[in-house]
């Protein structure tokens, strides 16, 4: 497989899975999903009100705690509800013993932890009041319990037998704790303390304490930098919330606010990819940091919980406390992203030959970037101003729309050398490449028409009278969908024949388009959605609901990424559900978005503020 290239128009001056699935709240396709529960044998199961989990690596079972109905949910690796175990009363913080297969379950409202084996509760065990959270130590093969009078018991899970218990503080308030192998420390947070308590993991004994941020409770072990991070709950120095501490031994390194704001609670870590994934309890949603970098942001959540890995999957899950769900994030959010600048990016496409091309507005050039080294290897002079790119796989060739200079510049996407210019209409914009008719198609914004050039000859052979101010345009199977920002619809043409079939009423001020799962997506950038509309029926599929000015979108992976510069921000829906998964931040207006299905990268320029493209790698799955 080759690596792919980005080609960039520089412009400038102006499945997740849910273990509690969705499906769309008014039609086949909503903007606002609702929850459905699962279901076994007819019978609506839900977990109510859950809180943690842990999964068995020899079985993939997840056990999850329920505070709401004083049970542990049980289900299979694939979603399927095995069990609901009674437990004691307002169960929280849940632990596995990967040795003896028990799960811990610490119930805050007693004074007791519940034993659950297979799909049974196998013993209770009291351990002091109010226990609300659980940790199994795998180098000391012990139980620690956090419980309301500032204390940790220390357990045995061969005997069950109480092996001591810590003073943490007086008055100070136990929460969350992590396990750091790198120095074979056991870290507790004290949320009223405002600290940190470190204990030697081979006897119990205090090490020592940090003094971290107001309110900690969450807390997590970072393998990939050997960090322990701890939230803010309350946030610190002065400022009232958000914010994330960065431990190594007995020493804070960092601290740095995160955007999910106040009520901040829980931390937890995914190997896959090696991100931090920090919730909100009261409707903050989820934010996924790399280090201190934010990587995306989860807004679907309610009420997020306690994030937990599955070891058997490969997955992360997050409980969802408001809406009854469990949450599969494995792959959405958890991208790595880069930025390049380039100066005044417009259109981005790749080349199977390891270059991406940039289109640089008000550079008049084509800048071409190594995939491999995320730098500018060359650069092509064009027209006064190259906006949108597209790539014919027939020829090898790269298209450029000019909305300057009327005309389209055909690129070698070996050599780089331009090999022809071709006039079309006034303000060329949008620009595709029709494969069934080997057409390169321009929209054209300020004559209404649509250009069609056969790419063997580079000549205009048609010349089709469409909607009012084109500007988007995408082909499938031979016809042509043009989105008509001025007349918001969309024009239907039939390529070979050079004709109107029809026209599709969308939103106003329809921008760009995409064409997955039978569906069209049309971007509209002036009432802030995306309609979608059924390519089998003609018919409306409903419309998806994004931030203020949505402007382009593309299809990765099974997923349909829109990018709105009014928010910041890049919204990812799942083209088979049309389930908002993910919203990934940029720093500034993205603008243009763009694929690279060979390497999996999303792309998005910003030629507004930053003068940047963001490349995201988003893991599969």
């Amino acid at each position: 497989m080759g690596v792919a290239v980005l080609l960039l128009a520089i412009m400038g001056g102006n499945p997740a899975t849910l273990l509690s699935s969705v499906s769309g709240s008014s039609g086949p396709h909503s903007s606002s999903p609702s929850y459905s529960p699962l279901t076994q044998s007819g019978t609506i199961i839900q977990p109510l009100n859950p809180y943690d989990g842990v999964v068995d690596p020899s079985s993939g079972h997840i056990f999850v705690s329920e505070w709401g109905s004083n049970s542990v949910a049980i289900y299979s690796n694939a979603g399927q509800v095995l069990a609901s175990v009674a437990v004691g009363v307002a169960p929280l913080g849940i632990a596995i013993d990967p040795i003896t297969h028990d799960v811990y379950v610490a119930n805050s409202g007693g004074s007791n932890l519940t034993v659950v084996h297979g799909l049974k509760v196998k013993a209770s065990i009291s351990v002091g009041p109010n226990p609300d959270w659980v940790l199994y130590d795998p180098v000391s093969n012990r139980i620690y319990a956090t419980t309301g009078d500032s204390n940790l018991t220390v357990l045995s899970p061969s005997t069950y037998a109480i092996l001591g218990r810590v003073a943490l503080g007086n008055g100070c308030s136990p929460q969350e704790m992590a396990y750091d192998p790198s120095d074979a420390l056991v870290y507790v947070t004290l949320a009223n303390c405002n600290r940190v308590v470190a204990l030697h993991a081979t006897d119990a004994t205090i090490a020592g304490t940090v003094t971290v941020g107001n309110d900690p409770v969450g807390i997590a072990y970072d393998s990939s930098n050997s960090l322990i991070y701890t939230d803010d709950f309350s946030g610190y120095g002065g400022n009232s919330c958000g914010a994330l501490s960065e431990v190594s031994g007995l020493s804070l390194v960092h601290r740095f606010f995160i955007s999910n704001g106040c009520d901040n609670f829980f931390v937890g870590y995914y190997p896959v990819t090696g991100v931090i994934v920090t919730t909100g309890e009261y409707g903050a949603g989820a934010e996924v940091y790399r280090g201190s970098t934010l990587v995306s942001t989860i807004n679907y959540i309610s009420n997020p919980q306690v994030p937990f890995y599955d070891g058997y999957n490969g997955a992360m899950y997050v409980p969802d406390y408001g809406n009854n769900a469990i949450y599969d994030i494995n792959g959405i959010g958890l991208a790595s992203v880069q930025k390049l600048f380039t100066g005044d990016p417009s259109g981005i496409v790749t080349t199977p030959t390891g270059s991406e091309l940039i289109a640089r507005y008000g550079a008049g050039q084509v800048a071409v970037v190594s995939e491999a080294t995320n730098k500018v290897i060359h650069t092509i002079g064009v027209g006064s101003g190259p906006y949108e790119l597209a790539y014919d796989s027939s020829t090898h060739t790269v298209y450029l729309s000019d909305s300057l200079a009327a005309q389209v510049t055909a690129i070698n996407s070996t050599t780089f050398h331009v090999v022809a210019t071709v006039t079309v209409g006034s303000q060329p914009e949008g620009i595709t490449y029709d494969p069934a008719d080997h057409a390169l198609l321009v929209a054209n914004f300020a004559s209404n028409t649509l250009s069609v050039i056969d790419d063997r000859s580079n000549l205009v052979v048609a010349t089709v009278a469409v909607g009012h101010g084109p500007q988007g345009v995408v082909a499938s199977g031979g016809t042509a969908y043009v989105a008509n920002s001025y007349s918001s619809d969309v024009s239907i043409v039939r390529v070979s024949s050079h004709t109107v079939l029809g026209t599709y009423p969308v939103g106003a001020g329809p921008d760009q388009l995409a064409i997955a799962d039978g569906d069209l997506f049309v971007a509209n950038f002036g009432s802030g959605n995306v309609s979608v509309v059924n390519l089998t029926t003609g018919q409306s599929a409903g419309s998806l609901g994004v931030g203020g000015n949505p402007t382009s979108l593309t299809v990765l992976a099974g997923t349909l990424y829109v990018a709105d510069p009014a928010s910041n921000a890049i919204y990812a829906f799942a083209t088979s559900s049309l389930a908002n998964l993910v919203t990934l931040f940029s720093d500034r207006t993205p603008y243009f978005v763009a694929e690279d299905a060979q390497s999996g990268y999303l792309f998005a320029s910003d030629f507004l503020y930053n003068n940047a493209v963001y490349r995201f790698a988003i893991p599969p799955g």
